[in-house]
């Protein structure tokens, strides 16, 4: 593998059966990291990747974003963070709250707590506050709505289009409920609603904008979601050619203006699979749709079977009997790998895919 050209913009991203992580590299050596899953190593992906490309992470990474606290999508982001020394980190701005500040400390030092999310979020923080003393510049970027993440004038902007005043409000709602009280142990942090809080983010480069979506979800709040941003009169005008779908492909994530007002007509997509829960994503009937709607839609990986063949009765006794929980091993990690010159004059991509990586036929 090679590192870029100086002036050619990349976007890879990764994604086993669990988890995605994106790397965009915004020319000249600099690159931004979005969200973080890890290999089959249990190491970050991005920062593997990054560094077998020859790729000073400690220097060369000038943006961290945490899109969000589900931990399929911040997994080992840790671990980014402390390897990219010169990065700002930014995640939802909801998390500066004392509300959040309160479950990272409750739920982070509770080895018994399964929500790994908090617990990176607790790893960065105990490491932030360490070095804010001695380097402002350590402290979190906070996005909110139409709020500008990282720039260099006349050259690139990384802006972020959620989350809305309203999904703030309501996240705040949703973390109160979770808050410990005195004498009740503390439960497992789920909250059905914190992708509305999600950031999405649009990168500008150049003749390029592409558009990383993360899991916002499209709902019937107008000051929510996708239709809160498509409202925005301070969001990005220029329509996107590159789009990482939003919500692994689902029908939650798939709002008409989307492709009405944020993208051009038929821009390149990129999904990746979620392989939990009774419906794996993304399904049949999604990636067809989408194939529709992108001039080429690529996939990390798509979704396979995890629940453990059924053996002969004496064989499920004794494993019952030695394993607490049976699981079938998560497919290999893929990557889309695209890359385009960032002033043209060619407006043309060139794909490379990896591991489990393909291309839905429409």
């Amino acid at each position: 593998m090679s590192h870029p050209s100086d002036d050619e913009l990349e976007v890879s991203v990764f994604g086993p059966g669990i988890g995605e992580s994106i790397a965009v590299h915004i020319g000249r050596r600099q690159w931004i990291i979005v969200d973080s899953c890890c290999d089959t190593d249990d190491e970050p992906a991005a920062i593997t990747y990054l560094e077998d490309i020859g790729v000073d992470t400690a220097s060369e990474v000038k943006l961290i974003v945490a899109s969000h606290w589900h931990d399929d999508h911040i997994r080992g982001i840790s671990k980014v963070y402390s390897k990219c020394f010169a990065a700002r980190f930014s995640c939802a701005g909801v998390l500066r709250k004392d509300e959040f500040c309160t479950l990272v400390v409750a739920y982070g030092e509770d080895p018994m707590i399964k929500h790994k999310g908090v617990r990176e979020f607790y790893r960065i923080f105990c490491e932030m506050q360490e070095l804010s003393s001695e380097d402002p510049r350590r402290n979190p970027i906070w996005a909110l709505e139409n709020k500008t993440l990282l720039h260099e004038d006349g050259r690139y902007s990384v802006k972020a289009l959620s989350p809305s005043d309203e999904a703030v409000t309501q996240a705040l709602q949703d973390m109160s409920a979770f808050l410990p009280k005195d004498n009740e142990p503390i439960r497992n942090l789920i909250s059905e609603n914190a992708n509305h809080a999600a950031v999405v983010l649009s990168v500008t480069l150049g003749i390029w904008n592409i558009l990383l979506a993360s899991d916002l979800q499209h709902t019937a709040n107008p000051l929510l979601g996708w239709t809160a941003i498509v409202n925005s009169p301070g969001r990005t005008k220029s329509k996107a050619a590159l789009l990482k779908i939003p919500h692994h492909g689902s029908e939650t994530g798939n709002a008409p203006g989307i492709w009405t007002d944020l993208v051009c007509h038929r821009p390149l997509g990129v999904v990746t699979p979620y392989n939990r829960g009774v419906t794996k994503l993304p399904t049949k009937k999604s990636l067809k749709l989408l194939s529709k709607s992108c001039s080429q839609l690529y996939y990390t990986a798509l979704p396979t079977v995890t629940s453990p063949p059924r053996r002969s009765p004496a064989v499920e006794k004794t494993l019952k009997m030695v394993a607490l929980e049976r699981k079938v091993v998560e497919s290999r990690m893929g990557q889309v790998r695209l890359r385009a010159s960032i002033n043209g004059p060619d407006e043309t991509w060139t794909e490379e895919l990896f591991g489990e990586a393909g291309k839905s036929v429409p």
